[in-house]
């Protein structure tokens, strides 16, 4: 029983006839399917990430990575991951802090990071010369 009325269509299984609620009807999910995915992907719409050293907080880095989650455990595994190995001695990857990046600021990404295991972001147009 449907009692808000949104149970519009009927369909023919071999038991008989059977409601469909209205987002449950394949025509329904077509014609909608696109703006309602655009809507939910923007609110489910994964951060950018900054690893740092703890200790200094005012570190500042164009690097990022993405997840709706920090992507890397602190320490080992993110130093791994995002090849830290030259910067070692500045960012050991012992913080970690969602980055709020505007709809206008240009990202580059995400790519492979060389030598490690995720992927990376860049703030600006273009990737740094390395």
């Amino acid at each position: 029983m449907d009692p808000w009325g949104l149970c519009k269509y009927e369909v023919c299984e071999e038991e008989g006839l059977e409601e469909i609620p209205l987002w449950e009807d394949p025509i329904f999910l077509t014609l909608a399917g696109g703006p309602v995915r655009s809507i939910i992907s923007w609110i489910k719409k994964a951060s950018y990430w900054q690893y740092y050293p703890a200790d200094n907080p005012a570190y500042e880095s164009r690097w990022l990575t993405r997840g709706s989650e920090p992507p890397h455990a602190l320490g080992e595994d993110a130093y791994k991951a995002l090849n830290l190995k030259e910067s070692m001695g500045k960012n050991p990857a012992t913080g970690v802090r969602k980055v709020d990046v505007k709809p206008w600021e240009p990202i580059r990404g995400p790519r492979k990071v060389s030598g490690g295991t995720g992927k990376e972001y860049y703030r600006g147009w273009r990737w740094p010369k390395e």
